[in-house]
C-alpha cells in the first residue's frame, strides 16, 4: 500500500512510507477517514491519501440532501479546507462516522477551525 499526498505536487512528503504507513496502522479509524497524530487519512477504494494536520485550515461536516426516484438521500462529506485554500470533499458511507471524525477532532491536540463556514 502507497500512501499519497491528498495534493499532487506538494512539499508533503518530509516523512518517509514507513512512517507514514506506521502512523496509519495506529490512527483511529472512522469509517473511510482515520485519524493520525499528525495526518487525516483517507482510504478510498484503492489507494490512501493524506493532508498533514498543521496544512489543514478549516475543517468541516458538509450533508447534501436529495432523491433517486422516492428515496431521499444523504450524503456526508468531511471537508478539508488547506491552507493553499482548496478544498477538498471526503464522502463517508455512514453518517455516525462523519459525527465521530468531527468529535475527535474537537479532542485532538491539533489546532484546526472546526464547523460550519459562516455565509458573508
Amino acid at each position: 500500500m502507497k500512501i499519497t499526498p491528498l495534493i499532487k505536487n506538494t512539499d508533503w512528503n518530509f516523512m518517509t512510507q514507513e512512517a507514514l504507513k506506521e502512523e496509519f496502522g495506529k490512527a483511529g479509524k472512522f469509517g473511510e477517514i482515520r485519524i493520525g497524530e499528525n495526518h487525516l487519512f483517507y482510504r478510498g477504494f484503492i489507494r490512501v491519501r493524506f493532508v498533514p494536520l498543521i496544512e489543514c485550515e478549516r475543517i468541516y461536516l458538509r450533508v447534501e440532501f436529495g432523491e433517486y426516484g422516492d428515496v431521499p438521500l444523504h450524503e456526508h462529506y468531511i471537508v478539508v479546507r488547506t491552507k493553499q485554500g482548496r478544498e477538498f470533499p471526503l464522502r463517508l458511507e455512514r453518517p455516525d462516522d462523519a459525527k465521530a471524525v468531527m468529535s475527535c477532532l474537537e479532542n485532538h491536540s491539533c489546532k484546526v477551525a472546526l464547523g460550519k463556514e459562516k455565509a458573508e
